[in-house]
């Protein structure tokens, strides 16, 4: 209905709709199960599983709805702003079928009771250790998050389009071959206008194109310089008897546009010059074939040419541009609002807990158990990998949608026990750990082994999403049941709870 056409990022959407929409669903049916395992009556069980559920899973498809929506601003690339829509609605629509149609459909299931001892004792044995050893955790977590983000800063941003693919991919393979014997495989194009039509004629304009083109010949990374003055070279050399000493632009501007005439008019039927000047003849162009650069240093080479151009010729426009240039130049506003739409989203996600606790506190320790695993996600990256391109910045937004669901539903079912059924902080912790243990430890398989298949792409983008993603969701399982829980017990922090 809205026209959504099939493309890579719309398919990579639909297996993160999957994968997402899994959760809501294993909470909703781990809840009953547990209920009819007490003794509960099946459609009271399957009432209370939804209701109990409702607002940690509304927060959890909102907050993720949010971190992709966050696509739409600051980014120009428009498969990831589908990608991002795509999600963001089939969450929300996962969110509905889950508490509508899922409890509807497991009315005409004979859904089976938990058996006694399924999954108490990981939960039990969980739930006793951090209570015994909750000071010793804090103690073990709190530096490896320090560490882990301290360790952000070893992370840089780079982006090369040869490398979309991965390398034993056969176009990889071939593209290696063709830079290591024949030539480069990215390019820079320079446009230079002169002042007037036909100033592709006037010498002084060709022999600054021609200075500008020896210079480039100088660049360690330019493998070829394609200029229009080596073929007036030629013709004017051509046009004299093929003597090498009149291998040199013309000597005056009557004598290039006869060449340039005589040229045009010399080539097969269907071609012209216009790949090497415009149509009125103002401007040509020169094009830089370099070889596969990183996008540091290739925006390096561009920021050494302005400087060249704008010191010796500065009457040229100095900008380059080419498909190749393209996403290294987006990358870095990229990041930057990806950052910026990241921290935006935090916001409102920690506006949105802080309104539905109805607690500074407890929004405050969901937003740390958010923030923790992403922090120490990039921190991993930037020691094994060091290389955040488009896709790794684009996760950021991605996984604060998916690392809040495990906080959330933690955080909600210590509150109810602390406020609605009076329990104390370690009985409350206990109870948390009952209800939200299973669900966290099938979520973490499903949804971090889903992501993690992502790993197996031909397609760079897919594979640094999956791996990034995959490692944030463990991290977020782990946070949610040790670093949480820890802080929750501790003295300082449970006083204000109470």
């Amino acid at each position: 209905l809205l026209g959504l056409q099939l493309n890579p990022a719309s398919m990579l959407a639909t297996l993160m709709v999957l994968v997402l929409g899994l959760a809501d669903g294993i909470h909703i049916g781990k809840s009953a199960r547990r209920l009819l395992a007490e003794g509960k009556d099946y459609q009271d069980a399957l009432i209370e599983a939804v209701s109990s559920n409702f607002t940690p899973v509304a927060l959890t498809s909102i907050t993720t709805a949010i971190g992709f929506l966050s696509f739409n601003f600051g980014v120009d690339y428009e498969g990831v702003r589908i990608m991002g829509n795509y999600v963001a609605f089939g969450v929300m629509m996962a969110f509905v079928l889950s508490v509508t149609l899922l409890p509807a459909l497991l009315c005409w299931c004979n859904l089976q009771p938990e058996k006694p001892g399924q999954t108490e004792p990981l939960h039990t044995r969980l739930a006793d250790l951090v209570v015994r050893y909750r000071n010793g955790l804090l103690v073990i977590y709190v530096p490896l998050l320090v560490i882990g983000t301290a360790c952000i800063g070893l992370n840089h941003i780079g982006e090369q389009i040869t490398r979309y693919l991965r390398d034993d991919y056969i176009f990889t393979v071939h593209l290696d071959a063709v830079q290591e014997q024949l030539t480069g495989a990215t390019t820079m194009v320079y446009n230079f206008h002169s002042a007037s039509p036909d100033g592709v004629s006037d010498p002084e304009f060709l022999k600054k194109v021609e200075k500008f083109a020896d210079y480039a010949k100088t660049i360690p990374e330019v493998r070829h310089v394609g200029s229009f003055t080596d073929t007036m070279k030629q013709l004017n050399k051509s046009m004299h008897g093929d003597d090498h000493d009149y291998y040199r632009l013309p000597s005056d501007r009557e004598s290039a546009a006869q060449y340039i005439l005589l040229y045009e008019l010399s080539l097969p039927y269907g071609l012209d010059l216009t790949n090497a000047i415009n149509m009125e003849k103002s401007g040509t162009r020169v094009v830089l074939t370099t070889n596969d650069m990183s996008s540091p240093r290739a925006l390096e080479v561009v920021a050494e040419v302005e400087t060249w151009l704008a010191r010796n010729i500065p009457e040229f426009n100095p900008a380059a541009n080419s498909n190749t240039l393209t996403p290294l130049f987006a990358i870095a506003p990229v990041v930057e609002a990806t950052v910026i739409n990241g921290i935006t989203a935090l916001l409102i996600i920690g506006t949105m807990l802080l309104f539905t606790f109805r607690s500074f506190y407890a929004g405050l320790i969901c937003v740390i158990t958010l923030l923790s695993p992403i922090l120490v996600t990039y921190g991993i990256w930037g020691v094994f990998n060091g290389e955040i391109g488009l896709p790794g910045a684009l996760t950021i937004c991605m996984v604060i949608g998916i690392s809040v669901d495990f906080s959330v539903h933690f955080v909600s079912k210590f509150v109810y026990a602390l406020r609605q059924l009076g329990c104390s902080v370690e009985d409350a912790v206990r109870y948390a750990y009952k209800l939200v243990t299973a669900p966290i430890v099938t979520s973490t398989v499903i949804l971090g082994g889903g992501f993690a298949m992502l790993s197996f792409s031909i397609f760079q983008f897919n594979i640094v999403m999956g791996q990034i993603t995959s490692l944030c969701i463990f991290l977020a399982a782990l946070s949610a049941l040790l670093l949480l829980p820890s802080v929750l017990l501790s003295n300082w922090y449970s006083k204000r709870l109470v």
